[in-house]
């Protein structure tokens, strides 16, 4: 017989690294994990390389059954306010959409936090309240992305700013609930909005958009009053221009964490961990073997997360659940956001 001279911590870290491992490449099972990839090329065909706004509008009659999601639409939108259960499902699929639309700063910061915890996944919960992970209907184990980009919502858009009894009319009125739809294409400049804007016909709502961006002093008139205007009147509900994300500190303290935030503007150095916002960049999809599959390109104001710099300099990200090289060549106005948690 051979006797194996064999490395016990070795041959336990080999062992640990199986069970790491395994459960990506069986999407469907269960095996507890004790250490957990949030930007594994293997979560890219669910959509889940990084959180997704848009879970909300792909996905709302589904989350709708979640039971955190419900729990967490009864606290500010109980069903009993409503005439009956059927308006208040109606009312639950637009607030989705409003997530959807201007909710890529909450998704860039949810994927700080739950890259914080990778490996922690015992504090996460133990944290706030609920797992960092959900099975879906096939039984796949995901992330829990979209209970964590609610909450924050709903912390900054109603329990800092106040803006409860404004969604509730903005989403139950017809005419303002198109006027939504009209701002698709220029989401990236609502929270520039004068404060007459959601009064102006479609034509005057364009004829505002295309001379602020070409009139450089008007565009900065109309960020100064925004900054002395009531905030409750805006209709952007995304990610508060603030650049010291103090919000996120006050949030992320209700559950005793504890986070650094630093912010550059003007920069093009980046590492893995920074949510960068900017205007006017280009992205190309990846899939899993890395192949480009798409591109988008001259994007409105948006943010990402940085999940990888190559040696040759390429930036890689995650936006919309998916993977992407950041193009940013010719853009200027940049903001990079650093949000270091302590777990």
């Amino acid at each position: 017989m051979i006797k194996l001279n064999v490395n016990k911590r070795l041959l336990s870290f080999v062992f640990a690294l199986g069970l790491t491992v395994y459960p990506f490449l069986t999407r469907g099972e269960t095996a507890s994990r004790e250490y957990v990839y949030v930007f594994c090329d293997a979560n890219i065909s669910s959509n889940q390389y990084g959180a997704s706004q848009t879970a909300f509008e792909r996905d709302s009659l589904t989350l709708m059954n979640d039971n955190l999601i419900w729990e967490e639409l009864q606290k500010y939108f109980p069903v009993n306010d409503f005439k009956n259960s059927t308006d208040a499902k109606n009312f639950y699929v637009k607030y989705f959409l409003l997530i959807s639309k201007y909710g890529c700063g909450y998704a860039a910061v949810a994927n700080s936090v739950f890259q914080a915890f990778e490996g922690k996944e015992d504090e996460f919960e133990e944290a706030f309240g609920y797992s960092m992970y959900k099975k879906d209907a096939n039984d796949y184990v995901d992330f829990n992305y979209e209970v964590f980009i609610l909450k924050l919502f709903n912390f900054y858009n109603i329990d800092k700013c106040h803006r409860q009894n404004y969604i509730v009319n903005l989403l139950m009125n017809d005419d303002e609930t198109q006027k939504i739809e009209e701002l698709k294409e220029i989401t990236g400049y609502s929270e520039f909005l004068p404060e007459n804007y959601r009064f102006l016909n479609k034509e005057e709502k364009r004829k505002w958009f295309e001379e602020s961006v070409e009139k450089k002093d008007e565009y900065d008139r109309l960020y100064e009053e925004w900054k002395n205007s009531n905030k409750d009147e805006e209709i952007s509900l995304g990610v508060p221009c603030d650049p010291t994300f103090g919000y996120l500190k006050d949030y992320l303290k209700k559950y005793n964490i504890n986070c650094n935030i630093k912010c550059n503007s003007y920069v093009h150095n980046y590492s893995v961990g920074d949510i960068v916002a900017c205007s006017g960049f280009d992205l190309y999809q990846l899939d899993s073997n890395s192949n480009i599959i798409a591109s988008k390109y001259d994007i409105n104001l948006h943010y990402v997360y940085v999940t990888e710099v190559t040696q040759d300099g390429t930036i890689i990200v995650s936006s919309w659940g998916n993977k992407y090289i950041l193009d940013i060549e010719g853009v200027k106005n940049i903001q990079k956001v650093l949000v270091k948690v302590k777990s």
